[in-house]
């Protein structure tokens, strides 16, 4: 997210309150959930998906920003993408 986008995403909490949106997170990964959950079961609806993850994308940073957690997630997301690389390294070596 640019500094421009996260500059709104600190308005946002300035001006709704951290616990309010915190709340709406919830809701906008309920709302992805239910697209995603439609889409496994045949039901894609491509516009509706990208936009609720938009959505979360942009709750992501505000609950980012309201726990002080950036450079933790990021760390946390490096360790995390290191480990399925392993694991789909692993799969792709037995496949051989």
């Amino acid at each position: 997210m640019n500094n421009t986008q996260r500059k709104i995403c600190e308005d946002a909490i300035d001006i709704f309150g951290a616990h309010h949106q915190i709340i709406k997170a919830a809701e906008e990964l309920a709302e992805l959930s239910q697209q995603v959950l439609k889409a496994a079961n045949g039901d894609v609806n491509k516009g509706h998906i990208a936009e609720e993850i938009a959505d979360v994308e942009i709750m992501l940073e505000q609950l980012k920003i309201i726990f002080d957690r950036r450079v933790s997630v990021e760390a946390q997301v490096d360790s995390k993408l290191d480990r399925l690389q392993r694991k789909i390294n692993k799969i792709v070596k037995g496949a051989v």
